[in-house]
């Protein structure tokens, strides 16, 4: 009888973690005398439990009959799978630096070990930080920009594909970025997170024992004005790509008792008298599967300038995750943070509009009326910009114009209307009220009338009077006028009217007396030049109205009348009372004388 076994059969995995335990129960044994032994050798682990590995799992089995078995089951295993972020961040659009989030505490995920490690990076260039750009370090012997010593399969030194940035910040910190390749071999590449801290000068430097290198003996005395750094241990890094993709190496500053540093200024770079930069450290890591460590450098030219960033205006953080698993496989994920402030500022206070009589009543500009907030919480500048006047100054529309301007020029305008229309004529002030005289008193003179306008103030006014005779001479009108006009033509007028009359009767003084007379024919007949009479005003007329006579013509009254009448038809009236009786016989003139005679010689009569 020939025994036979069947061994697992062979598997490959991404993780050695994922390789099962053995398990000698898989293996089918057959044509065994009674019940075989099964049994594990043992594995063999030709890798690294990172790429490229190989597990021979061997197996035995064995029976009463001295049957002897032994199998192979090959178990291959490489990870190449990066870690996975838990959390995926996109590129934001922020209007103000207080907008930019904190950076997030991104954890990740291996599909291998149970931990990966995390770094991050972002730049934060603020006005006042230098930016240099970074090139190749010439001088003698090979030129380079990074050396890493001992890499095995690789070249020593690296150059620059593109510049490579530095940026110095405010705090005391800088980072180092840009890709290196190998100078024989474009593909050989190196991403480069290099972050320096604790910036000092020299004297600072010097005052802790520390030094400076310089092996070409050309620093002079330029070290004196020298800044020196402290690379960070635990933000250091190498990412390979390109052909060293899966490669990465954690840097730390050499020597570790920090006499020499990072050195910054002129000659500083240890290879010519450029302004420039180097610094040593210490790598240790994954290169192409395998576990390294060694040294290097890094000698670079400068060229620096002073960030003018409108840093609260328009600019851009860049930030960077990076995860490595325990194989060396690296992810990386970015973020670009885009802050770019275009919104004006807002006004929270602001003149009200107007709607005014006068176009002298418009008051003068005052900023203080007026507030503005920003939407960034920076400084706004308030100013007039103007004003444009539609109409004239009597009716019109003013509009005025206000500009509020934050720090990044954005710019909100507030426009304030104010309306006049000038209506209201001007007011006189003392215009007397009308009055009646007599003819006799004295007509005053033009009262002192005076004009104010709402608008213009004081008016000048203007006078006339108009006389008008009347019925008699002692009568008139007289028409007083004021009028005051404003430099709008709203016109105000007044008048004053003076009645002048006569309407007093004339005062007879002397008028004849009452007469008594025997006999009707002795009465005179009417004489106006017997009265005398005067007026108030003018001449004075005396006319007989007329005789009324009672009785007869022997005895009776007679009643005369005499009336004065002045020019203006006022009359006054005196009466003359006449009375007569004829009471006496006639006498005789010439009686004949008494005559005795004879019956018969009687002289006639």
């Amino acid at each position: 009888m020939v025994a036979d076994v069947i061994c697992p059969p062979g598997e490959e995995f991404e993780c050695f973690s994922d390789i099962p335990s053995p398990d000698p129960s898989l293996l089918v044994v057959l044509d065994f005398c009674g019940t075989p032994v099964v049994e594990w050798l043992g594995d063999v682990n030709s890798g690294d439990n990172c790429a490229n590995g190989t597990v021979l799992r061997t197996y035995a089995a064995s029976d009463d009959c001295g049957n002897y078995f032994e199998c192979t089951q090959v178990l291959s295993y490489q990870d190449n799978t990066p870690p996975t972020f838990d959390t995926v961040v996109s590129d934001l659009f922020v209007q103000c630096p207080e907008d930019v989030p904190p950076m997030a505490d991104i954890t990740s995920t291996d599909n291998c070990a149970s931990v990966s490690q995390i770094w991050a990076f972002d730049d934060h260039l603020a006005n006042g930080d230098t930016v240099c750009v970074l090139t190749d370090a010439v001088g003698p012997g090979v030129d380079w920009g990074l050396v890493l010593f001992n890499l095995p399969g690789s070249s020593d030194y690296f150059v620059f594909n593109t510049p490579g940035s530095m940026e110095l910040y405010d705090d005391g910190s800088a980072m180092i970025t840009g890709t290196v390749q190998a100078i024989n071999n474009p593909n050989q590449q190196w991403m480069i997170y290099i972050r320096l801290e604790n910036k000092r000068n020299w004297n600072d430097w010097n005052a802790l024992g520390r030094h400076y290198k310089d092996d070409l003996m050309i620093a002079g005395d330029n070290y004196l004005d020298w800044n020196f750094y402290e690379l960070d241990n635990n933000n250091s890094l190498l990412i390979g790509m390109g052909d060293f993709a899966g490669s990465f190496l954690e840097l730390s500053h050499i020597p570790a008792s920090y006499l020499f540093g990072f050195q910054v200024g002129a000659a500083a770079n240890n290879k010519n008298a450029n302004y420039g930069m180097s610094g040593w450290f210490h790598y240790e890591g994954v290169f192409n599967g395998a576990s390294v460590s060694g040294h290097g450098d890094i000698n670079v030219d400068k060229e620096c300038q002073v960030s003018f960033l409108l840093q609260e205006c328009f600019y851009t953080i860049n930030r960077e995750w990076i995860t490595v698993d325990d194989c060396g496989n690296v992810a990386m994920m970015s973020q670009t943070i885009t802050v770019d402030d275009t919104i004006g500022p807002e006004f929270t206070e602001v003149p009200d509009d107007l709607v005014l009589d006068c176009y002298s009543a418009i008051p003068e500009v005052d900023l203080s009326e007026l507030a503005a907030t920003d939407n960034c919480n920076g400084p706004v500048i308030i100013t007039f910009a103007g004003e444009i006047l539609v109409g004239d100054l009597c009716q019109g529309t003013l509009t005025r114009t206000f500009d509020a301007l934050d720090n990044c020029d954005n710019l909100t305008k507030h426009f304030q209307t104010i309306t006049f229309n000038d209506t209201s004529a001007p007011v006189l002030t003392g215009v007397p009220a009308d009055l009646a005289l007599s003819c006799e008193e004295v007509v005053p003179a033009a009262a002192n009338v005076t004009a104010f306008d709402n608008c213009d103030g004081v008016v000048n006014v203007v006078f006339t009077e108009e006389y008008v005779q009347g019925n008699c001479p002692q009568s008139a009108t007289i028409t007083r006028t004021w009028s005051a006009t404003d430099n709008c033509g709203n016109n105000t007028t007044a008048t004053q009217i003076i009645t002048i009359s006569d309407d007093i009767a004339p005062v007879i003084t002397s008028c004849p007396a009452d007469a008594d007379y025997d006999c009707y024919a002795d009465i005179p007949g009417p004489n106006t030049a017997l009265v005398v009479a005067v007026d108030n005003c003018g001449d004075v007329s005396i006319s007989h109205i007329g005789d009324v006579q009672t009785g007869d013509e022997c005895t009776g009254t007679i009643v005369r009348t005499y009336r004065a009448t002045d020019e203006c038809g006022n009359a006054a009236d005196c009466v003359q009372t006449i009375t007569y009786d004829d009471n006496e016989a006639p006498v005789f003139v010439n009686p004949p004388a008494n005559t005795i005679a004879s019956c018969d010689d009687l002289p006639d009569p």
